[in-house]
């Protein structure tokens, strides 16, 4: 197998452009399939990948690993991928998927006396190309201006952790530690652009996912009132602590556990942004825990709409008790709020418990209209849509 010649390895020699051509065609129809962009999608690439594909038959069939000088057309090719703006994401998933058809391929060519230098050959590209994926890791983040190197390679590590796919290859070529344990904060949406790095510390790292703004932080600490006090002080270095905002943390115990964890704080942030139960700017899961089995339970939010029915007519109503419940029943600052007297304030809390038959400051009655207004509103702002909105 030193040589090629004579070989499995002249014959798919021999038939590598049509392999490409192949390879194009499968890998093109699979990212179309998963809604991504083709990673091969001019005649330069090919070009490319016809000579990069001729090194790597050569150097498995000499049993040697690629040299630097094999890697330079790859490196043009990763680069030419990240100046027209393809994420790391969709590049190594892409490349994943071409040396996957190429694989199968060879195979297609070979013949029956062939398999043992094809398993050969199969056993040389899998343990050859995370050289190629590496490469690409780095060659992306080298196209990024130097100043801005920091918060690429941050927004990198993020977009692996938070997806659970290329994590081993982003960090390995980054060698960025991963953290034994994250919270995981979710803003709520908005279309700020992304945080400076030098505002946050070194260990942090952030990015936008579904429209809203995702911050990575490691913990050393148990308890949830230290979480939730780190949380604080980090943010308060580049968010105002007067920011109308709602923070859903959740929390990872492990590189695996973060897109649960990203989940979790996702849903809590839409969830408290729409919740009755005081203003609170950081929610975790067990916050938003009775709202949720409420929404999904089958017929609940009908009958939760069913008690504010008497209210519809009469928005005031409404109005004066949803600010009672986020100012956590202070009526001297829901008075000032809605800039009504005291005495106005108690007179429509009185026109409430008519209405509806509920004492709107009573225990029961704070937990049922407060959870009421809650799924309403959030129902309001799904547009019809499942309640969660997740």
């Amino acid at each position: 197998m030193a040589d090629p010649s004579g070989s499995v390895f002249t014959r798919l020699l021999e038939k590598i452009p049509l392999i490409v051509e192949d390879v194009v065609c499968r890998s093109t129809a699979e990212a179309k399939r998963r809604s991504m962009k083709s990673v091969i999608p001019n005649s330069t690439y090919r070009d490319i990948l016809v000579f990069a594909s001729r090194t790597r038959l050569l150097r498995a069939a000499q049993r040697q690993p690629y040299q630097p000088a094999d890697l330079e057309p790859y490196g043009v090719f990763y680069a030419t991928l990240a100046d027209n703006g393809m994420p790391l994401t969709e590049v190594l998933t892409g490349g994943r998927l071409c040396v996957a058809a190429t694989t199968s391929l060879y195979w297609a060519h070979a013949e029956p006396e062939d398999y043992a230098q094809m398993n050969a050959l199969s056993s040389w590209m899998a343990e050859h190309s995370s050289p190629l994926f590496d490469l690409a890791v780095r060659t992306y983040a080298s196209r990024v201006d130097p100043a801005q190197r920091l918060a690429m390679e941050r927004r990198l590590l993020a977009d692996a952790l938070l997806s659970g796919s290329e994590v081993d290859t982003v960090t390995g070529s980054l060698r960025h530690p991963v953290p034994d344990r994250v919270a995981v904060c979710v803003f709520s949406g908005d279309d700020r652009a992304q945080w400076p790095p030098r505002l946050l510390p070194h260990d942090c790292m952030t990015t936008r996912r579904s429209g809203h703004q995702v911050l990575l932080l490691p913990l050393t600490d148990d308890d949830t009132g230290t979480v939730l006090s780190r949380v604080d002080e980090v943010i308060n270095q580049v968010e105002p602590a007067t920011q109308e905002q709602t923070i859903g943390v959740g929390v990872a115990n492990s590189a695996a556990d973060i897109p649960r964890a990203f989940t979790e704080a996702l849903r809590t942030c839409r969830l408290a942004r729409g919740t009755t139960l005081g203003k609170r700017r950081y929610c975790t899961p067990e916050d938003v825990l009775v709202l949720e089995g409420v929404l999904n339970s089958a017929d609940t939010p009908a009958r939760l709409g069913r008690v504010l029915a008497p209210l519809e007519g009469h928005p005031d109503l409404m109005t004066t008790l949803t600010t009672l419940y986020r100012n956590n029943l202070d009526r001297t600052r829901t008075a000032a709020e809605l800039y009504i007297a005291r005495r106005t304030l108690n007179y429509r809390m009185d026109r409430v418990r008519q209405l509806t038959g509920i004492d709107p400051t009573g225990t029961q009655g704070i937990v049922v209209l407060s959870t009421a207004l809650t799924v309403s509103q959030l129902c309001r702002d799904s547009a019809g849509e499942n309640c969660l909105g997740a």
